[in-house]
C-alpha cells in the first residue's frame, strides 16, 4: 500500500477529530475541538503542527504537535492510527516527517508522552527512533473513559534529540542476555545499581478487555518502580526487550544511568 503524508487543512478537521475519537476510544467532550484546531494551524508565529497519512484520500492516521516555550522544542501531544493500518509502519513513517516539519521551523529537541505499560510504543519510540524517557508522571491525564476508564493515565516523558539520526540500531544483546546481565527490579525489590530492568505487559490491550483489576496492578506495581529509578534516581528509559515465555509475550524497558 501507498501513502501519502502531510499537513492537515481546515476542510479536513472533521475527519481529524473524527479519528482522535476512534483511535484514542475518546467521547465527543475528550477530543480537540476545531477551534484549537484552527489555533494550532496558524503557521506565522507557529503556533503547532498537523501531520496526516493518508490512503487513497483517506485519513488513517496523524500526529498533532505544540510549539513551547522552551526555545528550539517541540511537544507532540497525539499520534494515532487507524487499528486496520498499524503493521505497516505509518506511526514511524508519520513521526519522521513530522520532525522534517520541526527542523524547518529551527527545532531542535521533540518530547512526547506516552502510555507507560504500551510494550509497542517503546519499541517504536526507544529501539526504532533512539528516544530517552527522562521523566515519569503520576496521573498525568484527567481521563477515565473508553480504553482509559479504571487506570490512573500516568505517563513516560520521552525525549529526542533532532540532530540524531532517527533511526537508531537496536543493542546487540538478546532478551535472554538482557536478563542475565541486568537486575529485574519490583516494588519489593529496588537496589541501588545503574542499570535495572523492569517488565511490563507484552499487550496491554488485552489485559484492558480482559480483567481491569490486572491492568490496575500492573499500573500500581510498575508506578512505584518507575518514579523511584526515573525520578528520583535520575537514570533513563533507553531500550525496551520482548521475548515469549509459556506461550505469552513478555517486555522489559532497560534504564540506565546515561551521561
Amino acid at each position: 500500500m501507498e501513502f501519502e503524508y502531510r499537513e492537515i487543512v481546515k476542510d479536513e478537521f472533521d475527519e481529524f477529530i473524527e479519528l482522535q475519537a476512534i483511535v484514542g476510544g475518546l467521547p465527543p467532550r475528550d477530543t480537540m475541538s476545531p477551534i484549537t484546531l484552527s489555533a494550532m494551524n496558524i503557521k506565522d508565529p507557529r503556533v503547532g503542527w498537523l501531520s496526516g497519512a493518508f490512503h487513497k484520500g483517506k485519513m488513517v492516521g496523524f500526529i498533532n504537535a505544540f510549539a513551547t516555550a522552551r526555545p528550539g522544542t517541540v511537544f507532540g501531544h497525539m499520534l494515532g492510527v487507524l487499528p486496520e493500518y498499524r503493521d505497516v509502519e505509518i506511526a514511524q513513517n508519520l513521526l519522521r516527517f513530522s520532525f522534517e516539519q520541526y527542523k524547518k521551523s529551527n527545532m531542535q529537541k521533540v518530547c512526547w508522552t506516552y502510555e507507560p505499560l504500551e510494550s509497542k510504543n517503546s519499541h517504536l519510540y526507544l529501539n526504532n527512533l533512539g528516544g530517552r524517557i527522562i521523566t515519569y508522571f503520576k496521573g498525568h491525564y484527567h481521563l477515565d473513559s473508553g480504553l482509559h476508564h479504571g487506570m490512573p493515565q500516568d505517563r513516560f516523558l520521552i525525549e529526542f534529540d533532532m540532530d540524531n539520526d532517527t533511526g537508531r540500531s537496536r543493542g546487540q544483546k538478546t532478551c535472554e542476555q538482557a536478563l542475565g546481565d541486568f537486575p529485574l527490579v519490583s516494588q519489593d525489590s529496588l537496589p541501588r545499581v545503574e542499570e535495572v530492568l523492569v517488565e511490563i505487559p507484552g499487550n496491554l490491550r488485552e489485559i484492558q478487555t480482559r480483567d481491569e483489576a490486572e491492568m490496575l496492578k500492573w499500573r500500581m506495581e510498575t508506578r512505584e518502580v518507575f518514579d523511584e529509578y526515573i525520578n528520583n534516581r535520575g537514570l533513563q528509559a533507553v531500550e525496551l526487550f520482548s521475548n515469549k515465555a509459556g506461550g505469552q509475550r513478555r517486555s522489559y524497558i532497560l534504564l540506565k544511568r546515561m551521561p
